[in-house]
């Protein structure tokens, strides 16, 4: 299996440090609901295809680049490699700003505790999947938040 990988990459900026940040997702593509485009009339899937917009020719996947318009319709080609490779410089940092940033992360790290999360837009999607399968008739009204398990009642 693949390891998995961050749907977004960035930095976190705490003054003169900065921390490379990663968002990963907290649950498998198996533990949550998934939607699929499909033809509104026929019900089958929708399937999307990359075509060139020169040639209208349909491309592989791994033919898709990414490029910088240098002139109007005129692209620079950039790999992938290049943008990984543009990252902070190494810096020396301050001994007191190190150890400051170590303080606070120390201080606000903390374990996930699974168990006290309640992803309550999922629950309302599965509930309301439930019913239409079920036959039963589908509010389309704003339902009023419910108070969740951690103390906001």
């Amino acid at each position: 299996m693949a390891p998995a990988r961050p749907y977004w990459k960035g930095y976190l900026k705490l003054s003169l440090v900065s921390c490379p940040v990663a968002l990963y997702a907290a649950t498998s593509s198996t533990e949550r609901v998934a939607f699929r485009q499909i033809n509104r009339t026929t019900g089958n899937r929708l399937r999307q295809q990359l075509i060139d917009d020169v040639t209208r020719e349909p491309i592989e996947a791994g033919e898709k680049a990414r490029g910088y318009e240098v002139a109007k319709n005129q692209y620079m080609l950039i790999e992938e490699d290049e943008l990984d490779a543009v990252t902070i410089p190494d810096m020396k940092l301050p001994k007191d700003m190190l150890q400051l940033a170590e303080h606070i992360l120390e201080t606000k790290a903390g374990d996930f505790e699974l168990e006290r999360f309640e992803d309550r837009y999922e629950d309302a999607v599965v509930e309301m999947i439930q019913r239409k399968r079920a036959g039963m008739p589908v509010s389309t009204e704003r339902i009023a938040a419910v108070r969740g398990k951690l103390g906001n009642a």
